[in-house]
C-alpha cells in the first residue's frame, strides 16, 4: 500500500537510527525500558486495568518530552482519562497547552471518516511523528483502544497492525494497543498477539509480560504457553484446540479446564483422540473440518455426548490456525441446552398465553352481553313500571280524589294494581297492535282484578251497557271474539 511505502522510507532520527537512540523509560514496571519502534499490546479486563497501566505510561512519556497521543473507547472517554492523568502529572495543564498532549475519541482519530481506512489511519501517525520531531519532542507516545471494533472493522484492523508492526521499528514512536478480553475470543487474541512485539496480560492478579510477532512464531509459542494456559483457565467455554489430519476427523492437541469438566473425561482419555468422541452427530466432525479454512472463522450449531453418554447441545466457534506448518483450529464451544430450552418454554407459555388472551377475550364477550341483558331487562321493568303507574294505578287514585272518599272495592282494586306494579301486564296492553283506550285499560285491569261488571260500572260510574261494551272491544283486540276464553284468566296470565 502506497501509505505504507512511504512509512518504511521516511527517516525518523535525522542523525541517529532508532535503535541507536538511549532506550525510553515506559513507566511500566513490567515492560522497563523500551526502544523506539515498540509495539506492545494490553489485553485488559476493565477500566481499572487501563488506568493502572495508561497513567505511569503517559506520566513517563511527557517527563521525556515526548510527544503523547491517547485514542480512547469505551470504558474510558476524553475527559475520565484527563481527569485520571492530572491526579499523576500536577503539570498536566502545561503540558496541553504547549501542544505536547492530545486525548481524543476513537471516531475522531480511526473513524473520522465515517469508517476504518488502513491507509488513512498510517498517514496520520506519520505527520504525528514529523510534528512532534518539528516541534522539538523526542518522539511519540501512543495507545489506541479497539474496544469499538466490530466483525466488520476486525480483519482491517488487523491488517492495519501488521503494517504498523512492519514498519514501526524504523521510527521514534512507542505503541501501546489496548484490546479487551472480553471482547475477543481466542482466536482473535492469538491474531493480536502475533501483531504486536509484546502482550501484557493479567493472570491469576498478576501482569505478564508475553513475547509476540510473526518475526518470532516458534520463539514466541514457547514463551507464551503460560499466556495461553492462563486463557484457557480463565475463559469459561470449553476450548479445544484441534489438528486437521485429512481424511480423518480433527484430532484433539488440547483442552481446557471447562472442557475437561464439560465433557466427563480427564485431560489425557482426550488428548490424541479424534474430536467424533465428543460428537453425537457423525456430521459435526465433517462439517468442523470443511469450515476450518474459512478467513471469517465458522460457527454452527453441534449435539455433544458427554463421557457418561448424555447428550447437550453446544454453539460452536472457532478459526484455523497454522503454527509450525500445521493446521490447526481453535474451537470455543458453549453448551446452549439451557438457552434453547428456555426458548422452548417461552414458546410454549408464549402459546398458553395467547390461549388464556382468547378465553379472556371471549368471556369478556359473554360478560358484555350478560351485562346488556340486564341492562335491556333493568330498562324494561321501569318500563313496565312506568306504564302500569300511569295506565293502572293513577286511574284509581284519581276516581278515589273524584269520590272525595274511601270507597272500598277502589282500595282493594289499588292493593291489587300496586301488587302487579312491576309485572308486565301495563306494557303488554299498551302494546301498539292492540291499540287500547285508556278507558279500555281502566275496564280491563278492573277485570284481571276479579271485579264483576256492575262492580266496575260504580267504580266508573258508568251503565254496565258501556262496561259489556268495553270488555268486548278488548276481547275483540286480544283476539278473543268467540273464542270462549275466560277473560279474566287470560288477562292474569299477560
Amino acid at each position: 500500500m502506497k501509505a505504507e511505502k512511504n512509512f518504511k522510507t521516511k527517516s525518523a532520527g535525522g542523525g541517529l537510527s532508532a535503535q541507536q537512540i538511549p532506550l525510553r523509560q515506559s513507566g511500566i514496571k513490567i515492560l522497563g525500558p523500551l526502544r523506539w519502534g515498540a509495539h506492545v499490546c494490553l489485553f485488559y479486563e476493565s477500566k481499572r486495568d487501563l488506568l493502572e497501566l495508561l497513567l505511569p505510561y503517559f506520566a513517563a512519556g511527557l517527563k521525556n518530552n515526548e510527544f503523547c497521543l491517547w485514542i480512547t473507547a469505551a470504558p474510558l472517554g476524553p475527559e475520565e482519562a484527563e481527569r485520571a492523568l492530572s491526579a499523576v502529572v500536577p503539570d498536566l495543564a502545561e503540558c496541553k497547552a504547549r501542544g505536547q498532549l492530545e486525548i481524543l475519541p476513537y471516531d475522531r482519530w480511526y473513524t473520522a471518516s465515517g469508517r476504518f481506512d488502513v491507509n488513512k489511519a498510517l498517514k496520520k501517525y506519520m505527520k504525528t511523528e514529523a510534528r512532534s520531531m518539528g516541534g522539538g519532542y523526542a518522539g511519540v507516545r501512543v495507545t489506541g483502544n479497539a474496544s469499538w471494533l466490530d466483525d466488520g472493522s476486525w480483519g482491517s484492523f488487523l491488517g492495519y497492525e501488521r503494517a504498523v508492526d512492519e514498519v514501526i521499528g524504523g521510527h521514534r514512536v512507542l505503541a501501546f494497543c489496548a484490546y479487551p478480553v472480553k471482547k475477543c475470543l481466542l482466536p482473535d487474541l492469538v491474531e493480536v498477539l502475533d501483531t504486536h512485539e509484546y502482550a501484557i496480560a493479567r493472570s491469576r492478579g498478576v501482569w505478564r509480560k508475553i513475547a509476540g510477532g510473526r518475526r518470532r512464531a516458534e520463539s514466541a509459542l514457547h514463551e507464551s504457553a503460560a499466556m495461553y494456559r492462563a486463557f484457557f483457565r480463565q475463559i469459561h467455554d470449553s476450548i479445544l484446540l484441534l489438528e486437521i489430519s485429512p481424511p480423518g476427523p480433527p484430532i484433539i492437541r488440547d483442552v481446557n479446564a471447562m472442557a475437561v469438566k464439560t465433557f466427563g473425561y480427564s485431560r489425557e482419555e482426550l488428548i490424541g483422540k479424534p474430536v467424533s468422541l465428543l460428537n453425537a452427530d457423525e456430521k459435526a466432525a465433517r462439517e468442523m473440518a470443511a469450515k476450518g479454512g474459512s478467513l471469517n472463522g465458522f460457527s454452527f450449531i453441534v449435539r455433544h455426548k458427554r463421557k457418561d453418554g448424555t447428550v447437550f447441545t453446544a454453539g460452536v466457534s472457532g478459526q484455523e490456525l497454522v503454527i509450525g506448518g500445521k493446521r490447526l483450529i481453535i474451537s470455543v464451544e458453549r453448551d446452549i441446552s439451557g438457552r434453547l430450552k428456555a426458548e422452548e418454554d417461552l414458546k410454549h407459555t408464549c402459546a398458553a398465553l395467547e390461549v388464556e388472551k382468547r378465553r379472556l377475550e371471549e368471556k369478556n364477550i359473554a360478560f358484555r352481553e350478560a351485562m346488556n341483558a340486564v341492562e335491556t331487562e333493568k330498562n324494561k321493568m321501569r318500563d313496565e313500571v312506568i306504564v302500569n303507574i300511569n295506565k293502572i294505578v293513577l286511574p284509581i287514585v284519581k276516581r278515589i280524589r273524584l269520590k272525595g272518599g274511601t270507597s272500598r272495592e277502589l282500595l282493594d282494586l289499588l292493593e291489587k294494581s300496586l301488587g302487579a306494579l312491576v309485572s308486565s301486564f301495563g306494557r303488554r296492553l299498551t302494546e301498539s297492535d292492540l291499540r287500547l283506550t285508556p278507558k279500555e285499560m281502566e275496564v280491563a285491569n278492573m277485570v284481571k282484578s276479579g271485579l264483576t261488571t256492575k262492580e266496575i260500572s260504580g267504580l266508573l260510574n258508568a251503565s254496565t251497557q258501556t262496561v259489556d261494551k268495553h270488555r268486548s272491544n278488548i276481547r275483540r283486540k286480544l283476539g278473543l271474539a268467540n273464542q270462549g276464553v275466560n277473560l279474566v284468566s287470560y288477562l292474569r296470565d299477560l
